[in-house]
């Protein structure tokens, strides 16, 4: 069995190749066949970096309650991820530079 190590933005994850037989029923599933590259436009990562609501607080230097207050007065910009929000550090900027309007 062989192992590999997925990097992304934060961990270092441990992937382990399975190797099964022919007449295993799971043949298909996600462990045993790799992973194919989106080639749709718009998919890939962009250059910017997506933040956390602690990640947003720690780079502007508030509470992250604070954060939370002004995203209920829709005075940051922000989006959500299921039920977790996230921020684009761009967007970030430019609202705190004041040159981002808000509806």
């Amino acid at each position: 069995m062989e192992s590999r190590l997925i990097l992304n933005r934060h961990t270092i994850h441990p992937i382990l190749d399975v190797e099964r037989s022919p007449t295993d029923p799971q043949k298909g599933d996600c462990l045993s066949t790799p992973m194919k590259r989106s080639k749709k436009p718009g998919i890939a990562p962009s250059l910017s970096q997506i933040l956390t609501v602690r990640e947003v607080s720690e780079y502007l230097r508030v509470h992250p309650a604070t954060i939370y207050r002004l995203l209920r007065l829709k005075q940051i910009p922000g989006f959500l991820v299921g039920s977790d929000w996230r921020f684009d550090i761009d967007a970030i900027e430019h609202w705190s530079r004041g040159e981002t309007k808000l509806p």
